[in-house]
């Protein structure tokens, strides 16, 4: 394509370095964090995915504890007072 081996590195360089800016945006938790209170449908979305019920953080030292599920009878999943439920994402391997 081009004659020249500088070019070719140059536009390799350029291409590999495009390709790992546009590849660095698809990975990660969730940009934008959703204030305490609204509504995220995560108790619909519990029906089909992995959810816990984990207690909410005041501060970094605070426990990880958890509580169980509490389901309605139409099927909602909400938790008991005092924790928040949190979608359970697992890595290729099936990994918490």
């Amino acid at each position: 394509m081009f004659g020249n081996n500088s070019v070719r590195r140059t536009c390799r360089s350029t291409l590999a370095a495009i390709a790992v800016f546009a590849l660095s945006g698809c990975g990660g938790d969730d940009p934008l964090p959703v204030p305490p209170g609204v509504d995220t449908g995560l108790h619909l979305a519990c029906q089909t995915v992995e959810c816990e019920c984990v207690a909410r953080k005041g501060s970094i030292f605070d426990s990880n504890e958890k509580a169980d599920i509490v389901w309605s009878e139409k099927g909602d999943a909400s938790c008991p007072e005092g924790f928040e439920l949190k979608r359970i994402r697992r890595d290729i391997l099936g990994r918490k």
